[in-house]
């Protein structure tokens, strides 16, 4: 019954639509389907337009979140900045109330402790050890640190004095022999370091420095206190053989090491590659300054106009190394092998 009841209803509304349009059937039906076409790709446009609009409300949304986020940490760490620098003004307060009090950069204050004098010693042992720190810790010539000792304390009486460089060098040297003779860790992550000093006469010196892989820092070049003596030899006959015995006794110190760097001269490579016969879990590496000098000097000395520019340099050298104002002027000198 609803099934006639809708045929019904259908017949009824076809035959009402029928008297509304008077042109024929087939125009009718193009035009309503030409309509609905139009519609339809105009749904489809808004819907697209819908969707992009939603996709760029999301963005912005997301957006928003990063920003606000990172406006959040950009202000914790400006809280952080605020109390660090409450911190230091305190810091530079205390500093200047300090430097007030301390009677207008008087004579240098030393301690109970230091100011004891070492046995066989004639200084106290604050001066010592501020000698040795302008040296190692600021880079100050022996003669620069024992004026600026005479200047920071002087003499109270007139038997005191102040050191002077000879006296501050053979602390320096003391310092050194306790580091060549104290113990050093053993180990399997050594790297070593050979070189020769410059001669002095008929004997020059076998230097072994060593850093361990485990205290090495990537990204910055070495720096001296990172590296440790572990052997200094005076040598007046310096070849492979006597080099790999000096080699053979550093083991006693720190164990075989994981690696030797040199300049790959004759005694020092050949003395490695001895050492490495007997540890073969020991490499060898060429020292990249003097690789490089190598490669250069190869690639320049058959270059005549290199030629013409070491020559015309080594003359204007010799024009300008008299008068002391033209030292400023004089160019690099040339040198045949890297150090």
């Amino acid at each position: 019954m609803d099934a006639t009841l809708v045929g019904e209803t259908t017949a009824q509304a076809q035959q009402r639509t029928t008297k509304h349009y008077q042109s024929r059937r087939g125009a009718l039906i193009w035009f309503f389907r030409k309509s609905r076409d139009l519609w339809k790709s105009k749904y489809q446009t808004l819907k697209a337009s819908v969707k992009q609009l939603k996709n760029r409300v999301a963005d912005l949304t997301k957006s928003r979140e990063l920003w606000r986020l990172q406006a959040e940490q950009a202000n914790d760490q400006l809280g952080a900045l605020k109390a660090e620098i409450v911190g230091l003004q305190a810091k530079v307060e205390a500093l200047t109330r300090e430097k007030k009090n301390d009677q207008d950069g008087g004579p240098l204050r030393f301690d109970a402790t230091e100011q004891q004098v070492p046995c066989g010693q004639q200084y106290p042992l604050g001066v010592v050890q501020r000698f040795v720190s302008l040296v190692i810790d600021k880079g100050a010539s022996f003669r620069c640190a024992a004026g600026a000792l005479d200047l920071l304390n002087p003499p109270t009486s007139p038997e005191e004095n102040s050191p002077v460089w000879s006296t501050g060098r053979l602390w320096l040297l003391r310092v050194g022999l306790a580091a060549l003779l104290g113990p050093k860790l053993i180990a399997e992550d050594w790297v070593w370091m050979l070189d020769h000093s410059i001669q002095i006469g008929q004997c020059k010196c076998l230097v072994i420095l060593g850093i361990r892989l485990s205290d090495f820092t990537i990204g910055r070049p070495l720096h001296h206190q990172d590296m440790e003596l572990i052997d200094l030899v005076p040598m007046t006959n310096a070849t492979k053989q006597t080099v790999a015995v000096c080699l053979e006794d550093a083991v006693s110190k720190t164990g075989v090491p994981r690696a030797i760097e040199s300049d790959h001269g004759a005694d020092l490579h050949g003395a490695a590659e001895i050492f490495r016969q007997r540890h073969p879990e020991t490499d060898e590496f060429y020292d990249i300054k003097h690789k490089a000098a190598c490669l250069l000097k190869a690639r320049l000395e058959g270059d005549q106009r290199w030629k013409q520019f070491a020559s015309l340099s080594g003359r204007q050298s010799s024009r300008l190394n008299k008068p002391s104002w033209r030292a400023w002027f004089l160019p690099v000198s040339d040198r045949r092998r890297a150090s």
